[in-house]
């Protein structure tokens, strides 16, 4: 199939106003220049509309909702319409560096077996300031494996196939209001190898306004359900204790004493069954169940040693 625009970058807003002029611009200065760069405005209230506006760029297709529909109800939006070969994510809030474009299309096109690709990415503030380097797993199992804990891919760093997303109609659950992305992900795990670039290839901004930091909370409890899917794997049922403890372990939380014991053996019953299963590589699961436990025995250390000074003084 022949494609007149090669990549489809996807970029939903709602009040972006401060932040969306410098995202754009960090589209349309990319050193790849056959895109088209879709831009959902999910009913702004502020001066979003004006701010795109200004841009009169024919590779900027615009869309607007009457009314907020929902972050993931706006990214679906834009993968019904996309024409492009691959579709790139991207936030209304972040930069992307000038030849983000060009890498992962030239590693999309050289490794026809990977389905979507991501990268690292610079944390930034609020005022431009690097924050650091936001690191990730790079090969394929490793990050199918540790998706299991956590979502291990920085989402608006993703680049995939356009056909993939078509084959197996691989859209945003909305009824996972803040942590779909990290359900998007998961479910292409499953169905095509993913990769990282090695990389930097986008400034992530953090704010206070932005979904992980205003709806913390309640994304939290979304990504529970997205951990509790990945659990029925297994094939087997468990009990509300069990599943307790083990989304209290995934999210590295305060284990009481007498409860690691429980812990090591939840998690070595986790380990023999996917060993006879093989839903995960097993190098990687036992690496991670290391990690996990380790941070579960040291929080549990320094909360006792914590408790013994205050009882002291």
């Amino acid at each position: 199939m022949k494609y007149k625009t090669f990549i489809s970058v996807v970029m939903p807003c709602y009040n972006s106003e401060t932040y969306i002029s410098a995202a754009i611009q960090s589209i349309l200065k990319q050193s790849f220049e056959s895109f088209e760069l879709i831009i959902i405005n999910d009913g702004s209230l502020d001066n979003t509309e004006n701010e795109i506006k200004k841009y009169k760029d024919s590779r900027i297709k615009y869309f607007r909702n009457d009314k907020n529909k929902g972050n993931y109800a706006a990214r679906n939006i834009g993968l019904n319409i996309v024409k492009g070969k691959y579709t790139c994510v991207m936030d209304s809030d972040d930069i992307a560096f000038p030849d983000r474009l060009q890498k992962q299309f030239d590693y999309l096109e050289s490794h026809p077996s990977v389905g979507c690709v991501g990268g690292l990415s610079q944390a930034i503030d609020e005022d431009n300031n690097i924050i650091g380097i936001i690191n990730r797993p790079l090969i394929y199992p490793k990050i199918k494996t540790w998706l299991f804990k956590n979502n291990y891919v920085t989402h608006p760093t993703i680049m995939i196939r356009s056909s993939l997303i078509k084959k197996h109609r691989l859209f945003y659950d909305e009824k996972l209001k803040y942590s779909s992305d990290y359900d998007f992900i998961v479910k292409a795990s499953s169905l095509f190898p993913i990769r990282n670039l090695n990389e930097v290839i986008l400034k992530y901004r953090l704010h206070p306004n932005q979904i992980s930091s205003a709806k913390h909370g309640e994304q939290i409890k979304y990504a529970d359900t997205v951990r509790k899917k990945q659990l029925k794997l297994f094939g087997m049922s468990f009990t509300e204790k069990e599943i307790d403890l083990h989304l209290r372990l995934m999210k590295g939380e305060y284990i009481g004493y007498f409860e690691l014991n429980k812990c090591e053996k939840w998690l070595n019953k986790l380990y023999n069954i996917n060993c006879e299963k093989k839903i995960y590589n097993s190098k990687y699961l036992y690496d991670l169940f290391d990690e996990i436990l380790t941070l579960a025995v040291y929080n549990n250390s320094v909360r006792n040693k914590d408790n013994s000074s205050k009882k002291k003084t």
